[in-house]
């Protein structure tokens, strides 16, 4: 599933991502991802469904900034270290959680496995 913000940037967004895919997941766009706060967007994906193996966020910062680096444990201090200096716009990150219920995410409960900002794309 892609959550995605009902702002125009953010569905042209999805929908580059959604090119990009062999099995394009459905896109939801949900205006109260526009200004959502950190929490907002936690609550909303402790209520996905379990049977959903993968979401996908498309939304704003600072809020996604901020979330990643609350749910971002793991083992990789290089990633988590360029996690906390910036997340700018059209940044990637990629968490990992060891749990099949998604209201059992916890703060540093997610392994970070990808962070991918645009100037490592021109370096």
């Amino acid at each position: 599933l892609i959550l995605c913000s009902s702002a125009r940037r953010a569905v042209e967004t999805a929908t580059l991502v959604t090119r990009s895919l062999p099995t394009p997941p459905p896109i939801t766009r949900e205006d109260g991802l526009y200004d959502a706060t950190p929490g907002d967007v936690f609550a909303r994906i402790q209520s996905l469904d379990d049977d959903l193996g993968t979401v996908i966020i498309i939304g704003h910062n600072p809020t996604l900034g901020i979330l990643a680096q609350h749910l971002a444990g793991g083992k990789d201090p290089v990633l988590l270290a360029s996690l906390s200096r910036k997340f700018p716009a059209g940044a990637v990150a990629c968490l990992e959680f060891d749990t099949t219920r998604w209201t059992a995410l916890a703060p540093g409960g997610g392994a970070l496995t990808f962070f991918l900002t645009p100037k490592l794309l021109t370096a």
